[in-house]
């Protein structure tokens, strides 16, 4: 839930997407994170098993990583 956009947002009520380094303790929606420049699915690994110090730490097999970074990778708009 953390990391959706918001229920009912339109395209007006979204925020800018934000860049690389992406601040600390603040979820993003998945979508702003497809779209950054610089999100590669390498990165996106690298993300997925370093610790949040404000995210629980989950536990996910290399597969549903992959399935996981695959998915964020879908919702990106357009080739960056």
């Amino acid at each position: 839930e953390c990391h959706v956009s918001p229920a009912g947002a339109d395209e007006s009520e979204r925020e800018e997407p934000r860049t690389l380094p992406f601040p600390e303790g603040v979820p993003l929606p998945f979508e702003d994170v497809a779209n950054t420049a610089g999100v590669t699915e390498p990165a996106l690994l690298a993300w997925l098993f370093t610790t949040h110090p404000t995210m629980p730490n989950i536990v996910v097999t290399p597969q549903e990583a992959r399935d996981i970074v695959a998915y964020i990778l879908s919702l990106r708009e357009e080739e960056l």
